[in-house]
């Protein structure tokens, strides 16, 4: 189930899901989680899978995962995770 999409500075697509875990120890527990590509604005399609995969338990947790996200690629094109 998509929770949330959004295009950054035309370059970057962001989209936040809820999926079952993959986790064998929480077979059946469902996580949010944000995946973000290069986004192609003249063919309109994704491109190349960026190196980011956040996941959390809860949807509080989802949208602020997906913001983050957002704010680090227009300001900095790339995503580093939070040390914490």
């Amino acid at each position: 189930m998509k929770l949330i999409q959004s295009y950054v500075a035309n370059k970057y697509f962001v989209s936040t899901i809820k999926r079952q875990s993959s986790m064998t120890d929480q077979l059946y527990a469902m996580v949010w989680e944000t995946m973000a590509w290069n986004w192609n604005p003249v063919t309109r399609q994704t491109e190349q899978i960026l190196p980011i995969q956040e996941s959390t338990s809860c949807k509080e947790g989802a949208f602020k995962q997906h913001f983050d996200v957002c704010m680090q690629l227009e300001e900095t094109g790339e995503y580093k995770e939070d040390e914490d």
